[in-house]
């Protein structure tokens, strides 16, 4: 483990002979970050930041215990706090950093802004969890079909807002609707209003009636109505 320095502290000076040994405190505190983030497994990397040699503290005659003093649970840059619950208790700030590794999905190729996403479009590489600024994707089969939303390079983080929903209804086209299901289906033609994707309801203008009527998208120009 690599130890960098850097010391937060708010306790009193001990005014005993015995000192709390510094490395205990630095121990708790690594043991603290090491339980907290068990569930990142062997990837998990703790720095714990050096105490000011000068620091005495009495000798705690009771436990040591490690805590987050904010409740955080982030990766990166943290403070980890340090109590002694014995007869004297002091608390000890300590700078700490903590990250892991995390397969994320990324650009295969360039990708331009309205492409869909197709096999071979996303690949996975292993990146530092504390350099991602944004929510990622692992899965890419889920990702299938859905529109990139602006052009992107090989490589680029592939995040949940840089994909959207493929428009399957465009305004002004014409579009199948369907009502009902199975053998008892009728179709129709119809002109759709305003463009729409998976799921929405977009209002269409009946190619029989010229009514204008509301259905959901469906599928590709296909939007299903009284459902």
């Amino acid at each position: 483990m690599t130890l960098v320095a850097a010391i937060f502290l708010t306790a009193p000076w001990a005014a005993q002979a015995e000192r709390q040994p510094l490395e205990d405190i630095r121990a708790t505190a690594a043991e603290w970050a090491q339980q907290a983030y068990a569930e990142h497994g062997d990837t998990l990397e703790v720095e714990i930041g050096r105490l000011d040699p000068r620091l005495r503290l009495a000798r705690c005659d009771g436990e040591l215990e490690g805590f987050s003093p904010h409740g955080d649970r982030g990766v990166g840059n943290l403070t980890v706090g340090v109590r002694c619950t014995g007869t004297q208790p002091w608390t000890v700030y300590v700078t700490a950093r903590v990250d892991t590794e995390v397969e994320v999905l990324v650009a295969a190729q360039p990708l331009r802004r309205g492409e869909r996403i197709r096999p071979g479009s996303l690949t996975l590489e292993t990146r530092s969890l504390s350099s991602l600024n944004r929510p990622y994707e692992t899965e890419a089969d889920r990702l299938m079909g859905m529109e990139v939303r602006r052009s992107l390079r090989r490589g680029d983080l592939i995040s949940q807002t840089a994909l959207a929903q493929p428009q399957l209804v465009h305004r002004g086209r014409t579009v199948t609707l369907r009502a009902g299901n199975g053998a008892v289906a009728v179709t129709g033609r119809g002109k759709a209003l305003e463009n729409g994707s998976m799921g929405d309801i977009v209002r269409v203008e009946s190619g029989s009636s010229g009514r204008v009527i509301e259905g959901r998208v469906v599928g590709e120009s296909l939007i299903a109505v009284g459902q």
